[in-house]
């Protein structure tokens, strides 16, 4: 059975490319794999096995060229799998050549799998950073081994490439992945601009979107139907409807929702929503003094983005939308207390939010986000009856703000 599982996997992974995908195995597994290995060639102690797999003889090596300390640490532990003669498995000559191959293949994965991944310095003439990422695997080098883990567990996986590694002018972070994130990205693009040429329709969008050329001479044309459908909305059931048009189509709403898994039966899939609304990261932006300076910059950018457009009186509705969402950021709930799972889980029905969370056109909003129906169950994250904070808390803001001050914060 061992024989048949492990030929299946290998020729599963021959098929995909997989050898080549530390994604798809770890060093742990290939010392699993090795251990199969030699049960399949029938493996005891003093047999030729790891000689024949270019290793040396005698038992499971205790240093190779290149290995390091972290390497010999698992080969040792390898050592101690429990291993049986050839003779009370009844390995044929097939499965030891096979064996042998495996431990073969283990072996080489193994090297690469433990390569170090290099870092690289930031990108030039809106190209790449030059990414040579070289064998997949675990950075060795990175860890700083001088330490114990328990006293710093952070330095010592990662201790000498945070040493070496600047995070670039033009990022805000930066990760052992972000390189290749980066060059996922370019090679994106590349893919999109060669569809481009051959006329697909991904080839086709992208080049729309690129071609700047055409772009800019329209000026503001082409959201001016976008705008004039903004300013129409005359009713509070006309904002909840554009709010859930935003859903499939483009605007902001105070709100998020959005279908997924329901958390407590993943079985099923729920309408979900959520608060919404705030255009900086987070509610401490508009309440804490330590973000005052982006505040401000925020409120001189809501001003210049409604100039821009044609909005009247820009200035006075740069005051009006920076104000209403202040109020929505007292309301809404903070990072900390929307990471609680049992908190941000409340279940009940269209119909249930109507009654409970007054200020909006809750129906109105569900029609346009997808016709959803008054009787259908829906997680609200954000939710709380005695504060009433949240959802509530924002539903009710929107009842009390102006229709003019609603339009300019649609507009911005």
């Amino acid at each position: 059975l061992n024989a048949i599982f492990i030929r299946t996997v290998l020729l599963a992974m021959a098929r995909t490319n997989a050898w080549h995908r530390a994604d798809r195995i770890s060093g742990v597994c290939l010392l699993v794999l090795t251990s199969v290995a030699e049960g399949l060639a029938g493996y005891a102690p003093g047999t030729e096995l790891y000689e024949s797999a270019g290793l040396q003889s005698g038992g499971a090596p205790d240093h190779l060229p290149g290995m390091s300390d972290l390497e010999e640490k698992l080969i040792q532990i390898s050592k101690l799998r429990a291993r049986s003669p050839a003779a009370s498995r009844g390995s044929a000559a097939k499965d030891h050549d096979f064996g042998v191959q495996l431990m073969q293949k283990s072996r080489r994965i193994f090297h690469e799998v433990f390569a170090p991944v290099e870092v690289q310095p930031p990108p030039t003439d809106g190209k790449p950073r030059p990414v040579e990422v070289g064998p997949w695997g675990f950075d060795i080098e990175g860890m700083d081994q001088k330490l114990q883990p328990g006293d710093n567990w952070v330095d010592y996986t990662s201790g000498e490439w945070l040493k070496k590694t600047n995070i670039p002018d033009d990022q805000s972070s930066w990760t052992a992945f972000s390189s290749l994130h980066e060059l996922t990205e370019f090679q994106i693009r590349d893919l999109l601009e060669e569809g481009a040429k051959a006329n697909s329709l991904t080839g086709n969008l992208y080049a729309s979107y690129m071609d700047e050329a055409t772009i800019e001479p329209k000026g503001l044309s082409p959201v001016l139907p976008f705008l004039e459908k903004i300013k129409r909305l005359a009713m509070a059931s006309d904002f909840a409807t554009f709010c859930g048009d935003t859903f499939f189509g483009f605007g902001s709403s105070p709100f998020g929702f959005y279908v997924g898994a329901d958390a407590k039966d993943p079985d099923m899939n729920v309408a979900q929503l959520s608060q919404d609304g705030l255009g900086l990261p987070s509610r401490d932006y508009y309440l804490e003094e330590t973000f005052s300076k982006q505040k401000k910059a925020y409120a001189d950018y809501i001003v210049v983005m409604l100039g821009k457009i044609g909005w009247p009186e820009p200035e006075a509705a740069g005051a009006k939308v920076l104000a209403f969402e202040e109020s929505v950021a007292k309301v809404s709930w903070s990072v900390e207390a929307r990471r609680d799972p049992e908190k941000t889980y409340n279940k009940m029905t269209i119909a249930d939010l109507s009654v409970k969370a007054p200020g909006f056109d809750w129906a109105a909003y569900m029609e346009a986000a997808g016709r959803v129906p008054g009787n259908a169950p829906l997680v609200v994250s954000e939710w709380n009856e005695t504060t009433k904070d949240g959802v509530i808390g924002i539903a009710a803001i929107i009842g009390s703000t102006d229709l003019t001050t609603l339009r300019a914060w649609s507009a911005f």
